[in-house]
């Protein structure tokens, strides 16, 4: 395989691409239109937009990176034909692109802390956060029952949030139409919880489906402390709380009349998660899971498209 590939599957490309898209749509089709209606600017330009974007990138690549480092024993097991440290590269080297990963996104949120001041003061902290989070779970974290998971969950829901955070304190004193405003707040900690428990699903699925490798290396993982069929039984009640606010939202959608709307999320993501359900019941093997962590990605990535329905429904 061409080695430029073989790094983009490394650095987990497609996934760096959800990540940008995920800010990309909350600014496009949530901030802006609100920002218009109220006749304001949004605090980031497009250029630092960009900046902001990029250090999230980074800083998940880096994420990416050392789980490899630390999941090398572990992978030679679980997925044999997707081992990178020490085929594509040696651990050292990963060791230094990782580095320089973190070095360039302390950089990059530097440059954005004297660019936009005062109201960007958090920024430095939260991004020595986000980096530290990366390494402690794949250090430790993700090797512990459920904490691991709620690490990437709570991650995955504050990639919104570090869109909508910067921005509120503007739409806040500049909106006049409050209800406009509530309807902005409501909308992104929507998104920010599907975010968090869609992740949760998979994460948990992931781990019964890599439960035997993980068990080699000592990990004390769901499905390992607990077995298997108790962590079936978590993932199930994590998709019936899941569908449940799903078929909340749809409710409150089709009270609305926004149909295109409700049908969207009805039949691509609703669905999706109820065939999850199902088939988790009579899942067993290593690959039953595997298919099953493949559609709970589809339900994220359908989830993060409908905002897209969402502007244009």
């Amino acid at each position: 395989m061409n080695k430029g590939l073989t790094f983009l599957k490394f650095i987990r490309f497609p996934n760096l691409v959800i990540v940008g898209l995920t800010q990309y749509l909350i600014r496009w089709c949530i901030l802006e239109p609100f920002a218009h209606t109220a006749g304001i600017d949004l605090i980031f330009s497009p250029f630092h937009f960009f900046i902001l974007t990029l250090t999230t990138v980074l800083i998940t690549a880096g994420g990416y990176i050392v789980n490899d480092i630390y999941d090398y024993p572990i992978d030679k097991v679980n997925k044999p034909n997707k081992v990178f440290i020490n085929t594509l590269l040696s651990e050292k080297r990963a060791w230094q692109l990782f580095y320089s990963l973190n070095i360039g996104s302390l950089a990059l949120t530097t440059y954005l802390y004297f660019a936009i001041p005062n109201l960007f003061i958090w920024v430095f902290p939260i991004a020595l956060a986000m980096l530290t989070a990366m390494w402690w779970y794949s250090y430790r974290l993700k090797k512990t029952v459920l904490w691991g998971n709620l690490m990437v969950s709570l991650f995955c829901a504050l990639v919104p949030l570090s869109v909508f955070l910067p921005e509120a304190y503007v739409l806040d004193y500049n909106m006049v139409n409050k209800a406009a405003k509530i309807e902005l707040e409501t909308i992104t900690i929507a998104y920010m919880v599907f975010a968090f428990v869609s992740t949760l699903l998979r994460e948990i699925i992931k781990d019964i489906e890599d439960h035997e490798g993980d068990s080699l290396e000592n990990c004390k993982t769901l499905p390992i402390v607990y077995g298997v069929k108790r962590a079936k039984q978590i993932a199930n009640f994590t998709a019936i709380i899941l569908l449940g606010l799903l078929g909340f939202a749809i409710y409150f959608l089709t009270q609305q009349q926004e149909l295109l709307q409700a049908g969207y999320a009805t039949i691509f993501i609703a669905i999706p998660v109820a065939t999850i359900l199902i088939r988790l019941q009579k899942a067993q093997k290593k690959s039953d899971f595997k298919l099953l962590s493949t559609l709970a990605k589809f339900v994220m990535l359908t989830g993060l498209l409908y905002l897209i329905v969402h502007i244009f429904g």
